[in-house]
């Protein structure tokens, strides 16, 4: 073992490494590494942190280095836990696109680390291992668990959104939320969250904060929509993100977020083109995010007057009523 190893363990990990199990590792002392990290200007992000010279000091890499600073070294694995969570794990699991200043992480209440300003530390009762995944390389707080460490420090609605982003990129069942908090005894938010939770699933599928955001807005003006997204009959692949299935109407909400990129907007045009072809009579009206800051009511008045023409057309009634849309 030699302190090549060491330098080899630093690159293999993408930089940060622990002195304290890397250093007998390699045959050599927690001191000598210090010594020699210190007179080789390493990277020291805490005091038994170290990472090559050259290693890129990145969120990650901070993130890395905050879970490695706070596990312990006891020899119990569930005494032992750190984890990175809230908005430090939505960024290392991809859902925000910036890091917090101040790394975020997770240990058992039962332990406890002394205060650092580059560094934030939820001591928690409910912390376990199932709730921790290895995610680049960073143990990570993940789905129910994530959402948990959320509920402390944010609203409603912000945490209605994280569930929905999180559901629409596999992180999290939000069917299984309810049944996860059952098991979880108080905690400051719990029931903030199991409303956030509720208010998702009494809407039906729903893939994006937007797309929740549009229809409980026009719920709050008296237009009301089937609930989830809307199958087009004849047509199994295609779902309108919102609209009345009963009079052949959808709504389609286009945000940046989830249609980015070249291959969201073929398919978009190929869904478009699809329906164009139908001989069923379906009118689809389209909206992005942008479009709908400051001009809410033109969109409202634009989709009360397709409603009721569609309703017109199909029901013979000026306005669809409940009982004319029951499916």
């Amino acid at each position: 073992m030699t302190w090549a190893e060491l330098i080899e363990m630093s690159v293999a990990a993408g930089g940060p490494i622990d002195v304290r199990t890397a250093a007998p590792h390699c045959g050599l002392t927690c001191r000598a590494v210090r010594v020699r990290a210190r007179q080789e200007s390493w990277w020291r992000p805490f005091p038994h942190i170290v990472a090559v010279p050259g290693s890129p000091v990145t969120g990650q890499t901070r993130a890395l280095a905050a879970a490695l600073h706070a596990a312990g070294h006891t020899g119990r694995p569930a005494h032992d836990l750190a984890a990175a969570t809230r908005g430090t794990a939505l960024a290392i699991l991809g859902m925000q696109r910036s890091y917090p200043t101040r790394a975020e992480v997770a240990i058992p209440a039962g332990r406890a680390l002394r205060p650092r300003p580059e560094l934030t530390v939820l001591r928690s009762t409910l912390l376990r291992p199932a709730d921790v995944r290895l995610h680049e390389g960073i143990p990570t707080v993940v789905g129910p668990g994530l959402l948990r460490d959320l509920a402390t420090v944010r609203t409603r609605p912000s945490l209605r959104a994280t569930a929905i982003d999180m559901a629409h990129a596999k992180l999290v069942d939000v069917e299984g939320v309810p049944e996860f908090l059952a098991t979880q005894p108080s905690f400051p938010g719990k029931r903030v969250l199991h409303q956030a939770i509720s208010d998702i699933l009494g809407a039906g599928r729903t893939d994006s904060p937007f797309e929740f955001d549009v229809r409980d807005r026009f719920a709050g003006d008296g237009v009301l929509l089937d609930r989830g997204q809307v199958a087009v009959p004849g047509t199994p692949t295609i779902h309108l993100d919102l609209g009345v299935q009963a009079i052949k109407f959808g709504i389609e909400l286009n945000s940046m977020a989830h249609h980015s990129s070249r291959s969201d907007l073929d398919r978009d045009a190929v869904r478009a083109n699809r329906l164009a072809a139908l001989d069923d009579d379906w009118r689809v009206v389209y909206a992005t995010w942008s479009m709908l800051q400051g001009g809410w009511q033109t969109f409202s008045d634009q989709v009360r007057d397709v409603i009721s023409a569609q309703s017109r057309r199909h029901l013979g009634v000026p306005w669809p009523r409940p009982n004319d849309l029951r499916r």
